[in-house]
């Protein structure tokens, strides 16, 4: 029980820091089983609102288990609430679609925003 426990908080703690400044809102409407790979800021939008972009994975993403890399395209409402506005589920590379290595981690770019 208590390598239950301590499974738990290891795995709680891993996601929370991994998902540290996204906002609450945009991490409530991942997938479910999904946590946020990386996230940029995108342009902004009409009035001056922002946009996020979102690379989701599953927990237990691997070369020996990938998973979808949906890209998540979020803007800020004029409440302040984030809304989904565009999900592309083959456009990120999965881990085991680059050859050798993970096309999207191993990189040197990332996820980069350039204009709308």
């Amino acid at each position: 029980m208590k390598r239950f426990l301590l499974l738990a908080a290891l795995f709680a703690a891993s996601a929370t820091l991994h998902a540290a400044g996204l906002p609450a809102g945009i991490a409530a409407q991942l997938p479910t089983g999904y946590e946020p790979m990386v996230f940029r800021a995108g342009p902004r939008i009409g009035g001056g609102r922002r946009s996020l972009l979102v690379v989701a994975h599953q927990r237990d993403d691997s070369a020996n288990s990938p998973s979808p890399r949906p890209l998540l395209i979020f803007e800020e409402q004029a409440s302040g609430q984030y809304r989904l506005s565009a999900r592309n589920e083959t456009i990120v590379l999965r881990t085991n679609e680059g050859g050798q290595c993970d096309p999207f981690e191993d990189g040197d770019d990332g996820l980069a925003v350039k204009g709308r």
